[in-house]
């Protein structure tokens, strides 16, 4: 006897009865459905990693569906929004991949942050040195308090 406990293609249990074997399953919640859909996603991507064929390929998609399906969307709306989203931010055939990204500042831009910079700096080391100015009288008075009751 093998046990298996996983999400199972819906023919598979007539497969094994005309096989002649003998099986057990349980039919599950909405709710553990998307977790075993979720985990079987998992398992096909792996499978696809290790043999990188269409069969794979093909598991992944009909495990889309069923999660897409349980989430309330159909086939047709989810291959939809792929074409939507294709359409606006493109696919994946040019081999592109993104390496970085930083604004490209004028001159006068990275003067006028360095100056905020500069004063943001500046406001700090003023409020730095009165805070030290404060801490010095305070350990002033408290020196005269000790020299006082001595």
């Amino acid at each position: 006897m093998k046990i298996y406990n996983k999400l199972v293609r819906d023919k598979i249990p007539q497969k094994i009865k005309a096989s002649g074997k003998e099986f057990q399953i349980r039919l599950i919640s909405k709710e553990e459905h998307a977790v075993t859909l979720e985990k079987k996603l998992h398992e096909e991507v792996a499978d696809f990693i290790k043999t990188k064929n269409i069969d794979d390929l093909a598991d992944i998609m009909e495990v889309v569906f069923g999660i897409a399906k349980n989430m309330g969307y159909s086939e047709e709306e989810l291959l939809n929004k792929r074409l939507e989203k294709r359409e606006e931010k493109g696919g994946y055939e040019d081999r592109v991949v993104l390496e970085k990204v930083w604004i490209n500042k004028s001159k006068k831009e990275q003067a006028e942050a360095s100056e905020e910079s500069l004063e943001i700096i500046e406001g700090f080391i003023e409020v730095t040195e009165e805070a030290v100015k404060t801490i010095e009288e305070s350990i002033e008075v408290a020196v005269e308090s000790i020299r006082d009751e001595k």
